[in-house]
């Protein structure tokens, strides 16, 4: 009820002109398809998966990463998970699955501990009652320069970018079962695991793109001046992250 009367936006769109906070109801891809708003689903899977998170506006790029979301449009960390454990197997570098373009664009992200303790503060703060924040790390990455600790964290040497569609790992099921079967890996089926999100990994990574798009940066001067003022090292959150999917028997051990 708190999220329903004093609802945010984790990243909405950013105008030509300035950054912007934009009311409910402009951002439809914050919004699941059982219609439940994104950021209020988002809250419960942090506190329930503490997952990780990376956003976006309408026109730009978010990429909203949890241990496990099913049917929900969002980039997971599962789908990278998967692409590696798979080359991994096949003795390949974990090169970008993405375009030129797609590797060297500009990107936000929000870690959903992070953005768990900030709905949290949001919903209980008397002052923040029916205002629009941005959420965000606080920081900006670019593929190329977090993808080495990508692939270290998955015992990968780094690659350059090799387009492949991470759709097409859902015609690969059979290889990540045995994966789940060589290593005890307490992970799902691929279809549980990644839900619907390989698609719109792709879109993200710019999968078929020649051009980056414009970048979608937002602004979080708003929520600082309102007093949340945590922050987070995207790096460090894909460190994190993945060592977490090494802990609870997601993802092969690094060796």
């Amino acid at each position: 009820a708190l999220l329903q009367r004093r609802f945010f936006q984790v990243a909405p769109r950013v105008s030509e002109a300035k950054l912007v906070e934009r009311p409910r109801g402009e951002c439809p891809r914050m919004f699941t398809g059982d219609g439940v708003p994104s950021c209020t689903r988002m809250a419960g899977d942090a506190r329930r998966n503490r997952a990780a998170a990376v956003g976006q506006g309408t026109h730009g790029r978010i990429v909203i990463s949890k241990l496990r979301v099913p049917r929900e449009e969002a980039v997971s960390l599962a789908e990278i998970a998967v692409y590696a454990a798979v080359c991994k197997e096949l003795q390949r570098p974990l090169n970008f699955p993405g375009t030129q373009a797609g590797f060297h664009a500009l990107y936000q992200s929000v870690d959903a501990d992070l953005l768990a303790r900030a709905i949290a503060w949001i919903t209980t703060t008397p002052a923040c009652a029916n205002q629009a924040f941005n959420v965000t790390n606080g920081d900006v990455f670019v593929w190329e320069y977090v993808w080495p600790a990508i692939a270290e964290a998955c015992g990968m040497t780094p690659g350059a970018p090799e387009p492949f569609a991470l759709n097409s790992l859902l015609g690969r099921s059979a290889e990540w079962d045995a994966i789940r079967s060589k290593y005890g890996l307490v992970a799902p089926s691929l279809s549980e695991f990644v839900g619907l999100s390989l698609e719109y990994a792709d879109y993200q990574m710019r999968h078929g793109m020649t051009e980056p798009g414009p970048p979608s940066i937002v602004s979080t001067v708003k929520l600082m001046q309102a007093g949340f003022t945590e922050t987070m090292d995207t790096e460090a959150m894909f460190r994190k992250w993945f060592r977490v999917y090494r802990e609870r028997g997601l993802l092969p051990s690094v060796g």
